[in-house]
Parts: structure tokens; C-alpha cells; sequence
């Protein structure tokens, strides 16, 4: 029987070594990017056609290669960083397999141009499929230049497992990014499809996580630093009020090279214990700088994750340390002293306020008297208004009748409320409020009694559940009002937020807005939708809105259900923390009259209902 098993030619082996090195257009920016800055380069420049998928173009002015090593460099397995296996626990480069340009060149067409300093001439080689084509003297510049085009030209059914451009383009820039970050004195340069994205000057730090990320995190950043015998930490971490609701603008680095890292992520979070509201994530740029030899690097072949000697000793450090930073900067818990947390005087409050209202209500009805039939008259209720106000009036049907009487709501917000009896309705209807009382407990909290116990209502999820209804409402009848700004407003995201921006702008302008863009990542406001003209502060409520539009856009929502779910939650947060007893009446009123009460628009409950037998034996327990 003859024998089976038998050697691969190379080509093959580099094919299968590329699928673990080169998984999409981004892993060959980031293997291309990490030779250039091993090669001691001072600028870098990074051309990208189609995402990648047609040209990838790196430009260095490094040391360059000689013709032998030219051509060297794209066998397997072969190396310039290491020479023996102890090197591995004494690495100080980005790169040290030799698998880079042999698994590109498996699945590409390469053109190499490079020439080392001081040499006339330098050589041009052509790869591909890693055969070689091609390779003679030329005319070159100092450094390298390595075009990768056709990325899996020989491989149909991986180009078709390739994400749109727009994709493949984000996960370019997140890769651009990390490793800019990391090198602030190269300068770098990005251009895609001939438009320039990145022009990073050689800088400082602080100044290159501004170019990167954006102007605004100018006064965001508090600078970190720590040396001891075993570690040095540095860097800086963002202000808690600038947090976001992503996990994007974090980075960690370990001798120079991004890593992820679940668990210091964990330690740095720690230190901000307190600090964030939940589900909301810190900016920073952290590095550490220790001993290659307690670190192990060989662990993935993406080389973004690390073992520690002692991961433990680096966790208590970083937490520490980020904790000393936000100290010393002032950024810490306050305490709320002017706070009432007396409940009789907060009963006393409601009580001089509900007197203020008696007063109002007394001079407004005998001048509804007077003038002849003039009180407040709801709008007729639609047929589902109706069927809601038979579901939820059965939740206050008993209610014991009050004395004490309120001011009618004002025209503008709507009265039609399950929460009442008929008779109650009526009383609507002849300008007198509704016979209930109701109870703030601070911090968002609102109680509505019920017959057999009471509603523990959450302001800010029920002000989402009505906006979300009234802005949905508004999009898909395109019963829009436009506020046009008499001075247009210049407003400058993030590369990654305008990229989104742009894509978003025909339907942005169908929902009321205009924007002009005047570069890549700055636009000028020249009107906005009515209801959103009294935010303010342009950049922000911009900011967030494209930050809850990428998060709903995993929830296989419409564009007008996914934008009036992000304008809802970020108009709630304006609203005022404290409500009189009008305004809460008047937003269980509009809640009630929504088709879902229960949830808001990102799933959370608006109110709890608790009956008095379930606090009876909670007592008694």
C-alpha cells in the first residue's frame, strides 16, 4: 500500500499560514505597518484603494533592503528579528515570525520597490501566488514601497467572505489608528480612494491621541504615570463625563504593542468605580513598559495577546494608579449636601406647592366661569387610545376621591389618560384636574397609588417611551418642522463619526436636517428639526445620537425606528431631574396613552407595580 502522508508544496503552506495571518485588508495594513516601523522609518504613508481590496500601498523611509534580502523576505520562516528560541523572551520589535510578507504574497500580487541608504541603485521584485515574477534592478528612494493588489485574487471563496467597504475600511482605520497611537514621533499619512483621511505630524502624546480621536478630548485627558522596579505606567485616561455608551476609544499597549485585555480593562474600570453611570465606558491610552522576559507574546498570530508573568501585580498596579490620576485631578465622588433626604421636608414642599396650584386653580376657574364655557376640552381619543384607556383604568378603578384639586394641564400636552374613572375624565373636560396624588422620591423616582398598592414609575425611561411614540410618529408621516440657525453652527467629529455621518446625510435631510460638509470630518449646521433646537451644544447631542444610532443598528431596526429610538434617549436626559406635581401627571398621562407603556424603546421598564400584600410580608419576613 502506498504511503499517504506527504510534505505540501510551499505554495500551499503559505496558503493555509495566510488564512491565520492575512484574514482580511486590515491584516495586511497592520503587518506592513509594524515592518516599517521595525525599519526604523520616520514617515509613513499609507495609500488604500476600495477598502484594501484592490490596492494596499505602504511608503517608509526605513533602512531598506539589499537585493538578497529582498528577496529573502518572502520565503517562510524568514527573519531579520530573532535568531534563537531565547530571543522570543527578548523581543523589542513588532515582528519576529517571519510569516508577513510570505502569507501576503499567497494570496496577492506584490510589488516590492526598496533601497537601502547610501546605494544607487535599488531592486524591484514582483509575487505572486508566491511565485516569483520578476525581479531587476530600478530607481528608487531611500526605504521601502510594497504594493499588495488583488487581496485573494487565487482564493474566489475568501474575497466573497469579504464585508462591504465600508467595513473593511473601519477595521483598516482601527488598525491605522492603534499603531499611530502608539509611535506619536512618526509622522503618518492615510489616503483612501485618493482622499486624504490622516496627516499625524510627529508629535507629542497628548497631541496625537487629539489628532486621532478628536479635538474634543482636549480637556478630556488626565495624564497617568507610575514607575517601580518591576513596571513603568503611563499615559492618560478620559474624564468620567466623557465616557460613552462604546467600547471604542480604549487602548492598552505593552512595550509599544496594542493589546486586548479583558482583565485590566476590568482593573481600569475599577478605579472609575463610582464614578460612570452603568454601561458606560472611559477613554484611554494606557502603556506599559516592562521586561520582555516576563511576557509572553507568542501567543495568537494577531500578537494583540499577551501573558504576564504576573497579572495579578500589573492589575493592582493600573487600578491603583488610574485611581491616584482621577484623585489628584479632582475627579471623584461627590456628595450632594444641599440634597433634601428628609422626608418631611420633602413632604412640606409638595405640600406648599399643591397650595400654589389651589390658588392658581381657584383664580383660573372663576374666570372659566365668567367667560362662558371656555375650560379645556380634550381631543377625541382614537380607537386604540380607547382600548388602552379600558386596559389601564382598571388599575386606579376605587381610588378613594380627594379634595384637594389640581390645575388643568396646558393644551399642548395631551390628557387623554387611562389612569382615571369616567367621572374623573368629565371633571377633565369642565377645566378641574384629576382627583390623585402623586409623589416624587428624587432621583427620577415618581409613586402613583393604586386601589391595592401603587406604581413606581422611572422618569427618564417613560420620557424615552413618549418621545420615542411622538419622533416615530413624526418620521414616518413626515410631519417634520425645520429650525433654520440664523448663524450656521461649524461642528468637528471623529473620522469614524463623519464617515458615519455622510452615509446617513440623504435620510438625515428628510428627517429635518442640514448639514454641509466642509472637509472630511467638519459640517456645518444650517438647520436642525424643531424639537431638537432647544439642545444646544451641536457637537454633543450630534456626537450622540450617531453613538445610539451604531448601537440600534444591531437590533434589526428600520432607519426612522433606529434614529427616533437615538433623538428619544438623548432628549430624555435633558429633561429636568425634578418634576411639580403637573408635570408628572402629565407624563403618566402621555405614557398611558402610548401603544407600549410597559418598555422603553431600549427595553427597560418604564414602571413596577407593587401591591400591598407583597409589602405586608415583605414586613413580616
Amino acid at each position: 500500500m502506498a504511503d499517504l502522508i506527504r510534505l505540501l508544496p510551499d505554495h500551499i503552506a503559505n496558503q493555509i499560514a495566510a488564512g491565520e495571518v492575512v484574514q482580511r485588508p486590515a491584516s495586511v495594513v497592520k503587518e506592513l505597518m509594524e515592518n516599517a516601523i521595525d525599519a526604523g522609518a520616520q514617515n509613513i504613508r499609507l495609500i488604500i484603494n476600495d477598502a484594501g481590496k484592490t490596492l494596499i500601498q505602504l511608503v517608509d523611509d526605513g533602512i531598506g533592503m539589499s537585493e538578497t534580502d529582498a528577496r529573502m523576505s518572502f520565503e517562510r520562516h524568514a527573519t531579520s528579528k530573532i535568531q534563537k528560541a531565547e530571543d522570543l523572551f527578548n523581543l523589542h520589535t513588532m515582528g519576529f515570525r517571519g510569516e508577513a510578507l510570505a502569507s501576503i504574497s499567497a494570496v496577492a500580487q506584490v510589488e516590492m520597490r526598496t533601497k537601502k541608504r547610501g546605494e544607487e541603485l535599488g531592486v524591484r521584485l514582483q509575487v505572486e501566488g508566491s511565485e516569483l515574477i520578476s525581479q531587476e534592478p530600478c530607481q528608487a528612494a531611500a526605504g521601502t514601497s510594497i504594493s499588495v493588489k488583488n487581496l485573494f485574487y487565487n482564493i474566489p471563496a475568501r474575497r466573497n467572505f469579504l464585508k462591504s467597504d465600508k467595513v473593511e475600511f473601519k477595521h483598516i482605520l482601527d488598525e491605522f489608528q492603534q499603531i499611530a497611537i502608539a509611535h506619536p514621533d512618526i509622522f503618518f499619512a492615510l489616503h483612501h480612494n485618493g482622499q486624504k483621511q490622516f496627516h499625524l505630524p510627529a508629535s507629542n502624546l497628548k497631541q496625537r491621541i487629539i489628532q486621532v480621536l478628536g479635538k474634543k478630548y482636549a480637556q478630556a485627558l488626565i495624564p497617568i504615570a507610575e514607575e517601580t522596579d518591576i513596571i513603568k505606567i503611563w499615559g492618560y485616561v478620559g474624564k468620567p463625563d466623557f465616557a460613552r455608551k462604546m467600547r471604542g476609544d480604549q487602548y492598552f499597549y505593552v512595550n509599544q504593542r496594542y493589546i486586548k485585555s479583558n482583565y485590566l480593562q476590568h482593573a481600569l474600570f475599577q478605579a472609575y468605580e463610582d464614578l460612570l453611570p452603568q454601561k458606560m465606558y472611559p477613554l484611554y491610552v494606557v502603556f506599559f513598559e516592562l521586561d520582555p522576559a516576563k511576557i509572553d507574546v507568542n501567543v495568537h498570530p494577531s500578537k494583540q495577546e499577551i501573558k504576564f508573568e504576573d497579572e495579578r501585580l500589573i492589575y493592582n498596579y493600573l487600578r491603583v494608579c488610574t485611581r491616584h490620576a482621577l484623585a489628584q485631578h479632582h475627579v471623584t465622588p461627590s456628595i450632594d449636601f444641599d440634597q433634601e433626604s428628609s422626608i418631611s421636608k420633602q413632604l412640606e414642599r409638595e405640600q406648599m406647592e399643591k397650595q400654589q396650584l389651589f390658588s392658581n386653580k381657584t383664580s383660573s376657574s372663576k374666570s372659566t366661569t365668567s367667560g362662558g364655557g371656555g375650560g379645556y376640552r380634550p381631543p377625541q381619543k382614537t380607537e386604540q387610545e380607547k382600548n388602552n384607556l379600558a386596559h389601564w383604568e382598571k388599575l386606579y378603578a376605587g381610588l378613594e376621591d380627594e379634595e384637594e384639586e389640581q390645575q388643568p394641564l396646558p393644551s399642548k400636552l395631551s390628557t387623554q389618560s387611562p389612569l382615571f374613572e369616567q367621572e374623573e375624565e368629565e371633571t377633565l373636560q369642565m377645566g378641574q384636574g384629576p382627583k390623585q396624588e402623586l409623589f416624587y422620591l428624587g432621583q427620577g423616582y415618581m409613586i402613583s397609588p393604586l386601589r391595592a398598592g401603587y406604581l413606581l414609575i422611572h422618569q427618564q425611561t417613560a420620557l424615552e417611551r413618549i418621545l420615542y411614540d411622538d419622533y416615530l410618529q413624526r418620521l414616518e408621516h413626515k410631519r417634520l418642522v425645520q429650525q433654520h440657525s440664523l448663524f450656521p453652527i461649524s461642528v468637528s467629529l471623529n473620522l469614524r463619526d463623519a464617515k458615519l455621518l455622510q452615509e446617513l446625510l440623504p435620510e438625515l435631510k428628510k428627517m429635518g436636517f442640514e448639514l454641509v460638509p466642509m472637509g472630511e470630518t467638519t459640517f456645518v449646521i444650517s438647520s436642525v428639526p424643531a424639537y431638537l433646537e432647544q439642545l444646544g451644544e451641536e457637537d454633543g447631542w450630534l456626537e450622540e445620537i450617531l453613538e445610539q444610532y451604531q448601537l440600534g443598528q444591531s437590533l434589526s431596526l428600520s432607519f426612522e425606528q433606529n434614529m427616533a429610538r437615538s433623538m428619544a434617549m438623548r432628549m430624555a436626559k435633558q429633561q429636568p431631574k425634578r418634576l411639580s406635581p403637573m408635570e408628572m401627571q402629565a407624563l403618566i398621562d402621555r405614557l398611558f396613552a402610548c401603544q407600549n407603556p410597559e418598555r422603553s424603546p431600549r427595553g427597560r421598564r418604564c414602571f413596577i407595580r407593587y401591591n400591598f400584600e407583597e409589602l405586608d410580608s415583605r414586613f413580616e419576613s
